[in-house]
């Protein structure tokens, strides 16, 4: 029997996010202790991404993290900035998250699939995270 690693308990879910890979610099400056400015703004959720940004879908979904499908080829231990779309919600949920497993596409048109831990969301999304996850009859939509 497997380890079951998860600290928060996972809900099926379909949903976008958009997505966008941190570079050095950026995590540089994080660390160091200069934040990440976009995390602190409002971004409206749209039909399409903002720039710099690229769709992918959420599988399933926890308080502590998520599962990603999408065009991102991202790799264990990369970081990436996040605008999730929780429906009937006009303002996107942002968190930066680090990659913390990776499979690769596969050859009958499987995306490439990654989960990721949240590093950093501000109080007011983790508690629309926290809302939405407590009232979604079994989160699918």
């Amino acid at each position: 029997m497997a380890l079951e690693k998860r600290h928060a308990q996972r809900v099926p879910v379909r949903l976008r996010v958009d997505c966008k890979p941190l570079s050095n610099t950026e995590i540089r400056d994080i660390l160091d202790g200069q934040g990440y400015q976009e995390l602190a703004y409002a971004s409206l959720a749209l039909n399409r991404p903002r720039q710099g940004m690229l769709p992918a879908k959420v599988r399933d979904l926890s308080l502590t993290g998520l599962r990603m499908e999408g065009p991102l080829p991202l790799g264990l231990g990369d970081a990436a900035a996040l605008d999730m779309h929780l429906p009937d919600e006009r303002v996107a949920l942002k968190a930066l998250a680090e990659v913390v497993w990776s499979k690769p596409a596969g050859l009958a048109e499987e995306p490439h699939a990654c989960g990721l831990r949240f590093a950093a969301m501000d109080e007011e999304s983790a508690r629309r995270l926290r809302h939405y996850l407590a009232t979604a009859p079994c989160a699918v939509v």
